[in-house]
């Protein structure tokens, strides 16, 4: 189990992660960063899902087909925040603007669970905003 404060970030039930095309346990840890944080705490993610004999696989947010994502049960995503005024990193803006897509089907990502851990300076006005 993967705890952040005192909530529980993934429970490992296998109906919650295996992917439908296999039996095979994987969750997907997705991050967008600017200075290689949250590509940090990602790999720190993926070390404790392996420990839990639960297979990840990292990726950069813009790397990922939205689509794509659909197969999983599951996912993690880790998301810094850029600046003041809480923008997405550069590896980050294109999968946020295909997620934000009219033609992309509201159903999409319905039966896919996710976590989101944000980071970001908490002096600015809009921390954490890409997060959100």
């Amino acid at each position: 189990r993967i705890v952040v404060g005192t909530a529980p970030l993934v429970e490992p039930r296998p109906n919650l992660v295996r992917s439908p095309d296999t039996a095979e346990l994987v969750i997907p840890v997705l991050f967008g960063t600017g200075t290689g944080n949250s590509e940090e705490v990602a790999k720190r993610i993926a070390r404790h899902l392996q420990r839990m004999k639960i297979r990840s696989l990292v990726k950069v947010l813009n790397d990922v087909a939205v689509r794509e994502l659909a197969r999983y049960k599951c996912m993690i995503l880790v998301c810094s925040t850029y600046g003041k005024l809480g923008r997405f990193p550069d590896n980050a803006l294109s999968f946020w603007s295909r997620l934000s897509e009219v033609s992309l089907l509201s159903d999409t990502l319905a039966h896919t669970k996710h976590a989101v851990f944000g980071l970001g300076d908490s002096s600015y006005e809009r921390f954490n905003e890409a997060a959100k």
